[in-house]
C-alpha cells in the first residue's frame, strides 16, 4: 500500500504555521497592546495580554495581570481569552504540523488544520475587538490630558491571525493533493 509523502502545499503549511505560531506569542507576550501617558502626572501605563507596566516619574513596575478584571473593560479580559486561547492552538497545530512533518499520518493532518483555523479566527476577533473598544477610548478620552496610543503587538496578531488561517486553507490543499497523489498510485499498481 502507498504511503502519503510531504508535498509543497504541506511545506507551505508548515512554515505559515510556524511563522504564525511565532508572531502570535510574540504579540501575547509583548505587553504593549495599550499604551497609556497621562502628562500631569508623569505616568505611562503599557497593558498587554499577560502583563502591565506601571511608570510614574520613569519608575516602573510590572505586574502580571492574567485573570484580572478591571471595571467597565470587562472587553479587554474577553481579548486576553481569545489571545490566549488562539495562541494554544497555534503553538499545538505547530506541534501536530511537525509531527506530520516528519511522520506523514493522515490523523495528524485534519486537527492541525481545524486548530490553526480556529486560531486565526480567535485571534482575528480579538483585534478587532480590541480596535473597536481603543476607538471608544479614544473618543472618551478626547478632552482630557489622557492619551492612548495602539501598540505594535497588536499588528504583530493581525498578521498572525491571516498567516493562520492561510496555513489552514493550505493544510487543507496539501490534504487534497495527498488523497489524489495516493489514488494515482494505487491506481498505477493496478
Amino acid at each position: 500500500m502507498p504511503t502519503e509523502r510531504m508535498n509543497i502545499f504541506g511545506c507551505i503549511a508548515f512554515i505559515l504555521t510556524c511563522t504564525a505560531a511565532s508572531l502570535l506569542t510574540a504579540g501575547c507576550i509583548i505587553p504593549d497592546w495599550r499604551i497609556t501617558n497621562q502628562e500631569t502626572e508623569r505616568l505611562t501605563e503599557k497593558e498587554g495580554m499577560l502583563s502591565k507596566t506601571t511608570c510614574i516619574n520613569s519608575i516602573c513596575r510590572t505586574v502580571y495581570v492574567l485573570g484580572k478584571i478591571d471595571g467597565g473593560e470587562e472587553w479587554f479580559f474577553i481579548c486576553k481569552v481569545f489571545a490566549l486561547f488562539a495562541m494554544c492552538l497555534c503553538n499545538m497545530a505547530a506541534l501536530l504540523q511537525l509531527f506530520y512533518f516528519c511522520f506523514t499520518k493522515r490523523m495528524v493532518r485534519t486537527p492541525s488544520m481545524y486548530m490553526v483555523g480556529c486560531a486565526g479566527v480567535f485571534i482575528l476577533m480579538c483585534v478587532f475587538i480590541f480596535i473597536a473598544m481603543y476607538q471608544t477610548a479614544q473618543q472618551q478620552n478626547i478632552y482630557t490630558d489622557v492619551e492612548i496610543k495602539l501598540g505594535y503587538p497588536v499588528g504583530l496578531c493581525m498578521v498572525a491571525g491571516v498567516f493562520a488561517i492561510a496555513a489552514a486553507i493550505m493544510t487543507a490543499v496539501s490534504a487534497i493533493r495527498a488523497e489524489k497523489d495516493v489514488k494515482n498510485s494505487l491506481l498505477s499498481f493496478e
